[in-house]
């Protein structure tokens, strides 16, 4: 139960009340006080003591004031009717009733204070936006009349400029009439004479021209390297090699169907010969890309050879095409589906055979 204070003491002068509470050496401070302020109530909580008091006169609580000392709360409470003298502070007259219907009027005084103070505060910055506001589109009209008082400077410096170089210039007529004529300088004979070409005999140094540039083909996504040219050579002979060994030949893919190539490659998978598929699948997709059929057996064919990453990759790229069957699209699902199976197992135990054998240590002889 919180201990009540009674020990203040209190003086008044014209405009104001000032009151000052003993707290019997507690430290007050905004931190461990709870101050509530009104036109008639005033109350100080600081755990364990409470001071509560009725004041006998009204007061304008809202420009009130808070002094924490050592050991005392000062309070500075600025009278509503201003010099008139106060006989008491403090209302004892009261019944129990009228003060608890004190306690809630204070309660709610407070809260509409709270509420103007925060309104008040809303338009303050209402109005400081606003002002910020005018003064940034004052800056900017300002910034956009400087610049077009600089655009018409320089334009009229420019056609005080075009009109100078005009003075210049010859004259047309005595132009014309000196185009084509031998001119002989004047004074004694010297043996030389001038010849004027006409603008015709002159050659236009901006005349346009005409550049013909053609690019080599090439099959490979990576620009040209020297240190790869023969690992693409090689690859590219044994790729004509197997589509020879399958009985297909470049000219013929080239002007083939893609049925026909996607059913010869599908047979080539079921005979077994993986390399030949695959030779005449990726042959066939360096023109028809878009092809699903070709892109399924060309997986297939790498799934055989061991080559799971580029069968992964050609599902893929394969799924990327929005038209194809559901079909089609669930076979490509299945077999990315095996490859990343196979993929995993093969990492999995490459790891398990590094744990297990100890790498090679090579010495230098």
């Amino acid at each position: 139960m919180p201990i009540t204070l009674k020990d203040f003491s209190w003086h008044q002068n014209s405009t104001s009340v000032l009151l000052k509470i003993n707290t019997n050496n507690v430290r007050p401070s905004s931190k461990n006080c709870s101050v509530t302020i009104a036109s008639k109530y005033l109350k100080l909580s600081l755990p364990p003591y409470i001071f509560e008091l009725f004041l006998a006169e009204p007061t304008n609580f809202g420009n009130a004031k808070v002094t924490f000392a050592n050991n005392h709360v000062a309070f500075s409470l600025p009278k509503l009717e201003l010099g008139k003298e106060w006989q008491v502070i403090e209302n004892v007259d009261l019944t129990k009733e009228q003060k608890q219907q004190l306690r809630r009027d204070a309660e709610e005084e407070q809260l509409e204070w709270h509420k103007k103070r925060e309104s008040e505060i809303q338009e303050k910055n209402n109005e400081l936006c606003k002002k910020n506001v005018d003064e940034q589109l004052k800056q900017m009209e300002e910034n956009r009349q400087r610049v077009e008082r600089v655009k018409k400077e320089i334009v009229k410096q420019a056609l005080e400029d075009t009109l100078h170089w005009k003075q210049t210039l010859p004259d047309e007529n005595e132009s014309k009439k000196t185009q084509g004529e031998v001119v002989k300088p004047e004074g004694k004979s010297s043996g030389v004479t001038i010849q004027i070409k006409n603008d015709e005999d002159i050659e236009n140094p901006e005349e346009p021209l005409e550049l013909s540039v053609s690019f080599t083909p090439r099959i490979f996504p990576t620009p040209k390297r020297e240190s790869h040219e023969p690992m693409e050579q090689k690859w590219m002979h044994e790729r004509k090699e197997a589509m020879k060994l399958a009985g297909v030949s470049p000219e013929m893919a080239d002007n083939s169907e893609p049925g026909w190539m996607y059913e010869k490659a599908r047979e080539l998978v079921e005979s077994g010969n993986y390399q030949g598929a695959a030779a005449v699948a990726s042959h066939a997709l360096s023109t028809r890309p878009w092809h699903g059929g070709l892109r399924l057996v060309l997986a297939a064919a790498y799934l055989h050879l061991g080559h799971w990453y580029q069968a992964i990759e050609c599902c893929s790229r394969a799924l990327e095409n929005t038209t194809l069957e559901n079909d089609m699209r669930a076979k490509l699902v299945a077999l990315r589906g095996v490859a990343l199976r196979r993929s995993a197992s093969s990492l999995i135990f490459s790891e398990i055979m590094k744990q297990r054998c100890p790498p090679v240590i090579r010495l230098r002889n």
